[in-house]
C-alpha cells in the first residue's frame, strides 16, 4: 500500500486539474503585463480581469493580440493608473501600439528604453507633457514612413 499512495494522489492531483500542464502556462507577454500592473498603483476595479492563472492575456481589459497570441496593443487610457512607466512594457516583442494617456505615469525618461516600439520619445501634447502628470503617454510606431 505503501507504493500505491503517492501513485494514487498523483493520479487525483492530475485528475483534478491541479498540476499545471505547460499549454496552461501563461505567456511571456502576459507575465511582462503582469508585471508592469505589480509596478503601478492600479484603482480597485481596475483590470481585475488581468488574472495571473490564464494562459493568454489576449482576452484581458485593454489588451490586443495578433493571430498568434502575441500582445500587439495595449490601451489603458484614463484608467487612472499611477507610478514610473513599467519597463516590462518593453519587453514585449510585437508591442506595437501602446496608450497610456490620461493616467499619472512618467518620469519622461523611463519611455526611452522603448524606443524599439517608438523609435522615438514622444513629444509633448498641447495641454501637457507626453508623460507625467494626468496626461501619460501614447506611443506607437508611425505608419506610411517605414518607421
Amino acid at each position: 500500500m505503501g507504493a500505491f499512495l503517492p501513485i494514487l494522489l498523483l493520479a487525483v492531483a492530475a485528475n483534478a486539474g491541479l498540476l499545471a500542464t505547460p499549454s496552461q502556462a501563461l505567456t511571456q507577454d502576459g507575465l511582462h503585463l503582469l508585471d508592469a500592473k505589480r509596478a503601478l498603483t492600479v484603482p480597485d476595479g481596475t483590470l481585475t480581469d488581468w488574472n495571473p492563472t490564464a494562459a493568454t492575456p489576449c482576452a484581458w481589459t485593454g489588451v490586443t493580440c495578433d493571430a498568434t497570441g502575441a500582445v500587439t496593443a495595449l490601451s489603458l487610457a484614463n484608467t487612472n493608473l499611477a507610478g514610473p512607466f513599467p519597463a516590462s512594457l518593453c519587453r514585449i516583442p510585437r508591442l506595437a501600439s501602446l496608450d497610456l494617456s490620461a493616467n499619472y505615469l512618467g518620469p519622461e525618461a523611463a519611455v526611452a528604453g522603448c524606443n524599439a516600439l517608438t523609435r522615438r520619445v514622444p513629444r509633448p501634447r498641447r495641454g501637457g507633457a507626453a508623460v507625467g502628470g494626468r496626461h501619460g503617454v501614447r506611443m506607437g510606431r508611425r505608419r506610411g514612413r517605414g518607421a
